[in-house]
């Protein structure tokens, strides 16, 4: 029998040991963001499924476990609310209608202060705010009384008399939240202008014009200084 030499049966070692470790090599970072989406999307619909066949519990929606689903009863609350206090025990009493479940309606609640991007994604501005998400494309706001026969009484007809709704917003982004600051700090600045807040708003309105105009300021110093510098090379 002829002796295979060392040197190819170092070779072979070697392409071996880089297959193993190929074939050991993390996913790309791409495909890990998938795997969490659809994770994410999975364990959204399981908890669904799980408040519909139990028929008496609030599903409790955060930033990371919200996903699309229709139809489904969306109440915007805060801990400092009293108003979403006095209405827990009717939106309870909902969320075990038998009407409401036979008809596959999911009732959940957020809370607003600790979820800024769904809270920012449906405009949310006070507390409470119920939103109704129909066939995954309409929006409808509850404006009635926070009494569950009434609010049952919306999600199953009530809301056609708001006709088409309002499209449900897309997912939020960075640029959407900055926008969504902008205007809010533009509106509060106008209404200072205006008089609005006595004394203080002018005073503020003061302020902002002069970080404004420190900021400018920099800004074309930097610049001059760049230009400068740029010449001289």
């Amino acid at each position: 029998m002829k002796q295979i030499p060392s040197q190819l049966v170092h070779v072979a070692e070697k392409q071996a040991n880089e297959e193993g470790m190929r074939s050991r090599a993390p996913l790309p970072l791409m495909a890990h963001r998938q795997r969490i989406k659809i994770c994410s999307r999975f364990f959204t619909t399981f908890l669904l499924c799980t408040s519909f066949f139990a028929g008496a519990s609030i599903l409790q929606l955060t930033d990371r476990n919200y996903g699309p689903s229709s139809p489904l009863l969306l109440l915007f609350t805060s801990a400092n609310c009293r108003y979403c206090q006095q209405m827990q025990d009717e939106y309870q009493i909902l969320s075990s209608d038998e009407h409401v479940c036979k008809a596959g309606i999911h009732v959940a609640s957020v809370e607003g202060p600790a979820n800024r991007r769904l809270r920012v994604r449906f405009g949310v501005t006070q507390y409470p705010t119920l939103l109704y998400l129909r066939d995954g494309e309409q929006m409808y706001t509850y404006r009635g009384e926070r009494i569950a026969q009434h609010m049952r009484s919306f999600v199953l007809k009530g809301y056609e008399n708001q006709g088409d709704g309002l499209p449900i917003p897309p997912k939020v982004t960075w640029r959407n939240i900055l926008g969504t600051y902008w205007k809010s700090a533009s509106k509060e600045l106008s209404q200072a202008a205006n008089g609005d807040f006595g004394m203080i708003g002018y005073a503020t309105v003061g302020l902002t014009g002069l970080v404004i105009g420190l900021v400018c300021m920099l800004a074309y110093i930097t610049l001059a200084v760049a230009l400068r510098k740029v010449k001289e090379t």
